[in-house]
């Protein structure tokens, strides 16, 4: 039995760490042809000059309405707002140089402090947070997910950053206790784990992204198909709810997440764009051909919010470019 089981174990090993990435990496070299920019009859000049005058606050990103970009943090997620809005801009081709200096003037200005230092790989929700404040807001994996996004758009180092920094420190990004191994903001998802290591150019965090990629894969088909989204919550008590264990949402801005994370990295790999191919699908069966801008409205309310503005000239994507 104890001899069966050592063969066994033999045949399993070579299976699993190495055909099994050999197998994921040729896939990954897979082209499914990018898709060409939109063309679309719109002064994206002048809605760009209007996005960086009025919503754009440089101290964390994009607001949820105008006029209140002045230094202060006004939400959560200002990093994430702003990568979705040039990740729509991509798909019309209206990405300058200008995008990325201000993109990387940003990040960097999102890293977190370590004894009067920054700290590569960790960030906080607004600038110099953890320099000001002993305690600041924990970050979040939706804004450590769009800044990986941002730097595969522009090319830019952020993603191995993350990776490095996620690996020395078993995935805590725990940014009121820089370097510090526990539990407090442990991303326990192997959905982000694939995320963020695959946007890596390291050989080795490629090589560690492709035992996640299933997860990556089921967790990507399951959200256009089910509408309900719930989670655990482990970190605080529900005080609204008697209920104290889990949250739902109806229709959240998950599939948000999802668009930051197929536009971007499917320019990098083929496995990531074979799901973009498959889950767009499904969001059309169950959204309807209008499902980009219905997901977006999901978590815009204002019309005029550049996302929204974006989101809809989709559907007018066949008139002449202006």
């Amino acid at each position: 039995m104890k001899n069966r089981t050592m063969r066994g174990l033999y045949v399993l090993g070579p299976l699993i760490f190495f055909v099994y990435p050999i197998c994921c990496f040729l896939l990954d070299q897979a082209d499914w042809k990018v898709s060409l920019p939109k063309e679309v009859s719109f002064d994206f000049k002048e809605h760009k000059e209007k996005v960086y005058k009025n919503w754009f606050n440089p101290i964390h990103g994009l607001e949820l309405g105008p006029g209140i970009n002045n230094g202060i943090r006004y939400n959560e997620n200002g990093v994430l707002f702003y990568v979705q809005w040039l990740l729509l801009l991509d798909e019309y081709g209206q990405i300058e140089e200008k995008d990325k200096e201000i993109f990387y003037k940003l990040v960097t200005n999102l890293e977190s402090y370590h004894k009067g230092q920054k700290v590569k790989g960790i960030y906080d929700r607004g600038g110099r947070e953890s320099f000001i404040n002993k305690r600041p807001r924990l970050i979040s994996h939706d804004n450590i997910t769009a800044i990986v996004a941002g730097s595969i758009l522009f090319e830019l180092n952020f993603g191995k950053e993350v990776a490095e920094y996620g690996l020395k420190n078993l995935m805590n990004f725990d940014n009121q206790n820089v370097h510090k191994i526990g539990l407090k903001n442990l991303q326990v998802h192997p959905r982000d784990w694939f995320f963020w290591l695959r946007s890596s150019d390291n050989p080795f965090h490629q090589y560690l992204s492709y035992f996640s990629f299933p997860v990556f894969l089921l967790a990507g088909l399951e959200d256009p198909i089910n509408h309900i989204k719930c989670r655990p919550v482990w970190w605080e008590r529900i005080k609204s709810s008697s209920i104290d264990d889990v949250v739902c949402f109806l229709d959240s801005s998950g599939p948000l997440l999802w668009y930051v994370r197929y536009r971007s990295l499917k320019r990098k790999s083929g496995l990531v764009a074979l799901t973009k191919k498959i889950c767009e699908r499904l969001y059309t069966i169950n959204y309807g051909k209008q499902w980009r801008t219905k997901l977006f409205k999901i978590y815009f309310k204002d019309p005029s919010h550049p996302n929204i503005v974006l989101a809809q000239l989709y559907l007018n994507k066949k008139s002449p470019k202006k």
